[in-house]
Parts: structure tokens; C-alpha cells; sequence
């Protein structure tokens, strides 16, 4: 005799994994850029920080972190997003490390200013900014 199991689709979730490559895919991107003594580069930072930025948001959203409440509560905010990981697991680690402090020192530019200003990049305005090394 036969027996006859009815299966139900499976739903798989993958957002979190595409937020993941994202953030590779812009990680690798700064990667291409040469540094020259020193420079301010605008788009290395751009590139730098939406990396980190995805990395969080895809480990928030694998953790069931509704998209909207990413876009509304936190935005572009990477001390926000890094302490509401810090919710989930012990990342205790980066205590040790300065890039809490770097991530605020970032964040206090605000991300229209920081990601779009090319005239304030280009004139030395971001002086106050943590070198590129101290994110990487």
C-alpha cells in the first residue's frame, strides 16, 4: 500500500541575504580605489559605510527586524543599527575596538551631508572625519 503525503510549500527568506551581498558588493567596490597620502575620498567613505550599513541591516532583518521599521527608526544611522545588534547577540568585542566611537563620530555629519556634499569633500570640510583604516 502507498502512502501519499501532501506537501506544503516552504517559504524561504532571503532579504537578508540579498542586504548581505549588497554590502559585499560595496566593500568590494572601495576596494578598487587607491588611497593618495592621506585624501579625503567621499566615494570611499560612501562605499565603506553603506557596507557596514547593509552588513547590520541584513543581520537585523534575519533576526525578523520589519524593513520598515530599518527605514523609519534607524535609516542610515550606523550606531543606531550596531546597538540595536547589540539586542541580539554579544558583541562585547567592538568594546575593545573604537568603532562605536567612530561610527558616532560618522554619524554626526548626517548622511545627506556626508554622502552628497562633493564641494565640502573637495575643500577640506570633512577634516573631523576617522580615517577610512578605522572602519575597514
Amino acid at each position: 500500500m502507498d502512502h501519499v503525503f501532501k506537501a506544503e510549500p516552504i517559504k524561504i527568506r532571503v532579504t537578508h541575504l540579498a542586504y548581505l551581498r549588497s554590502a559585499e558588493n560595496f566593500y568590494d567596490a572601495e576596494a578598487t580605489f587607491e588611497s593618495k597620502d592621506g585624501e579625503f575620498r567621499l566615494v570611499s567613505y560612501f562605499l565603506l559605510c553603506r557596507s557596514i550599513e547593509f552588513s547590520l541591516k541584513s543581520f537585523l532583518i534575519f533576526k525578523n527586524v520589519s524593513r520598515d521599521d530599518l527605514k523609519y527608526t534607524y535609516g542610515h544611522s550606523l550606531p543606531k543599527l550596531l546597538n540595536k545588534c547589540n539586542e541580539y547577540t554579544d558583541h562585547s568585542f567592538l568594546s575593545s575596538s573604537n568603532l562605536v566611537e567612530t561610527l558616532t563620530k560618522i554619524d554626526g555629519y548626517g548622511d545627506t551631508e556626508l554622502y552628497f556634499d562633493v564641494v565640502k569633500s573637495a575643500t577640506g570640510g570633512y577634516n573631523g572625519l576617522p580615517g577610512l583604516g578605522s572602519i575597514r
